[in-house]
């Protein structure tokens, strides 16, 4: 087997376990969902959008796994990797709005693409009132505020799909990455290049 088809079966099974969650909790959601007024169809993407950040929790964890040797640190890299998506996203829009002086974030908001927190906002959003959180009739952001690029990406559901498509994106890197690092071949090259320098030095 391929280290990338190792690490990816890794976090299937990951995914199949919150999967289990889901299924156990889905009369619940269904009866919430319908008698909220949303379609089956709504509960379907809800599921979706569970899977895809099951997906970036499983790849983030596999990866930390792969570069820690011992869980303990892996789990607290692996939150470290969590601060890093969930928060430290806001601090390019933060620091925007501070250093303009006005409620202006402009295109530092599209750091925020790849934070699972605002993509899940965004998808309850557009299926409970059909707009985006950002720069459309009735939030809190016009066009100005939030600059060309992200006002344009807010209409319809073009930064929910853009940001569905970025999460899977930096899941992949992180799945790759977990497979380059766990790759025999590439760990007995590196073993092989420091013993041949050893043996020079010896000589």
């Amino acid at each position: 087997m391929s280290p990338f088809s190792i690490v990816l079966g890794k976090v299937i099974s990951a995914v199949i376990r919150i999967l289990f969650f889901v299924v156990a909790g889905m009369p619940i959601m269904a009866l919430s969902f319908v008698a909220g007024g949303l379609s089956w169809s709504s509960l379907f993407y809800f599921v979706l959008t569970i899977i895809l950040l099951s997906v970036l929790s499983g790849s983030i964890g596999i990866f930390c796994s792969a570069l820690c040797r011992k869980s303990i640190t892996a789990v607290i890299l692996s939150f470290a990797f969590y601060f890093v998506i969930y928060f430290l996203t806001f601090v390019p829009m933060i620091l925007r709005m501070l250093w303009s002086k006005a409620e202006r974030a402009g295109e530092s908001m599209l750091f925020l693409l790849i934070n699972p927190f605002v993509f899940f906002e965004e998808f309850f959003m557009q299926i409970m009132t059909g707009e985006s959180i950002f720069g459309t009739a009735g939030s809190n952001f016009s066009k100005k505020e939030v600059g060309f690029i992200t006002y344009h990406l807010s209409q319809g559901k073009a930064w929910l799909f853009l940001s569905a498509a970025c999460i899977f994106a930096l899941s992949v890197l992180f799945m790759m990455a977990a497979a380059w690092k766990i790759n025999p071949m590439h760990s007995s090259g590196g073993s092989m290049k420091r013993s041949s320098k050893a043996a020079k030095r010896a000589n």
